[in-house]
């Protein structure tokens, strides 16, 4: 079904692929949506492990298929409906960690309505009372061979499975809770899916706020290399030593950038241990992070950087240098600020030994009004 324009699958998708403890994703589908499916993930980041399951006649026997299909070693699974888009990197890191500490955990909210039990005339049968009852959500989370063994012993022995936890409960485990959101709502039918879509084309703003990332970055001053800043040569006796073109102001941007949407650090994405960077231009690395972020549904709103240097004067370059970051963001030059500073003699900056340089990065949803 599509949401927002895109198949619903991606909206949840995204948010995994985006989590930095996120190593392997199975989408488990039917056979008919096999190829559908590696459409979606045909444009994966690299960091994360991707492939498609077929899945069986129930919940449990898919379930089964894709913890069959896990990479040996896993620690923690989680398993999500696709039908909830809304779940985030903050739910998701609870339930990891919940599962971590207790071994097994699902995502819950306290009812707040009132439960009623009704006859099978249509009548009230009873007013149950609520405290202490939580309606389940995904994603369900459990240290990898818990989930296995719960779930060898419900296809042998044909047990019937309504969601995750309740077949880890019934192996004798007990399942700790952990607090959802009212956002992380399953789509089952069509109001579902005009409340979904109302979310994604305004009413979302009201409880998605921008995100801001902070970035900083530090390279050594050396003769021999060419001083690059924003991407732009800068005249210099002098140059930034790195893995890359070492241009460090940039690179704070790139972290500021990585940092708003959690989508980890630097090094992390590329590493200065793989030689396809080796000397490679920042901007080039700058519009790979840009094209990851719009993956993830984030557009840039504004970015402000700061370089302190010594040496040389960085005034009359940071036109060019706005004008070339703006370009790798697919943004606009007025959405870019660079400034330049000195240290006042102060430290390595100082002393001229080296430069840093601070970023703070603000984005917002793609799909939400600017």
């Amino acid at each position: 079904m599509p949401l927002g324009g895109r198949p619903l699958l991606t909206h949840a998708l995204e948010t995994f692929r985006g989590h930095p403890a996120v190593t392997e994703i199975l989408l488990i589908v039917a056979a008919d949506d096999m190829e559908r499916a590696r459409a979606l993930i045909a444009e994966g980041p690299a960091t994360v492990t991707e492939k498609v399951v077929p899945g069986g006649a129930q919940r449990r026997d898919s379930v089964w298929q894709g913890l069959q299909e896990m990479s040996a070693g896993t620690e923690i699974v989680l398993i999500h409906d696709a039908a909830r888009p809304f779940v985030s990197h903050r739910v998701i890191s609870a339930c990891i960690d919940a599962a971590r500490a207790h071994g097994a955990a699902v995502v819950a909210c306290p009812l707040a309505d009132t439960v009623k039990r009704g006859s099978a005339e249509g009548a009230v049968a009873a007013t149950v009372e609520r405290a202490g009852l939580w309606g389940a959500q995904t994603p369900q989370g459990f240290r990898a061979d818990l989930a296995r063994r719960s779930y060898a012993r419900a296809i042998a022995e044909d047990w019937p499975v309504t969601d995750d936890a309740g077949v880890v409960e019934r192996a004798g485990h007990r399942v700790h809770l952990v607090e959802g959101e009212a956002m992380n709502f399953k789509i089952t039918g069509p109001d579902d899916l005009a409340m979904a879509e109302r979310l994604l084309h305004g009413g979302r703003a009201a409880v998605e706020p921008p995100r801001v990332g902070f970035g900083y970055d530090v390279h050594r001053l050396v003769p021999d290399r060419p001083l690059v800043l924003g991407g732009v040569t800068v005249p210099h006796a002098l140059g930034l030593l790195g893995h890359s073109d070492a241009d460090v102001l940039a690179h704070a941007i790139m972290d500021a950038l990585l940092g708003a949407a959690a989508l980890g650090d630097l090094g992390g994405h590329f590493p200065d241990t793989d030689p396809r960077y080796s000397g490679i231009s920042s901007l080039v690395l700058l519009r790979q992070v840009g094209a990851l972020l719009r993956r993830q549904g984030y557009t840039v709103s504004n970015v402000d950087a700061t370089v302190v240097a010594q040496a040389p004067k960085l005034a009359p370059h940071i036109p060019a240098m706005r004008a070339r970051l703006a370009e790798a963001l697919a943004s606009t030059v007025a959405q870019i600020s660079v400034k330049a500073t000195t240290s006042e003699g102060l430290g390595f900056a100082g002393a001229g030994a080296g430069m840093a340089a601070y970023a703070t990065a603000c984005l917002r949803r793609a799909d939400l009004p600017a």
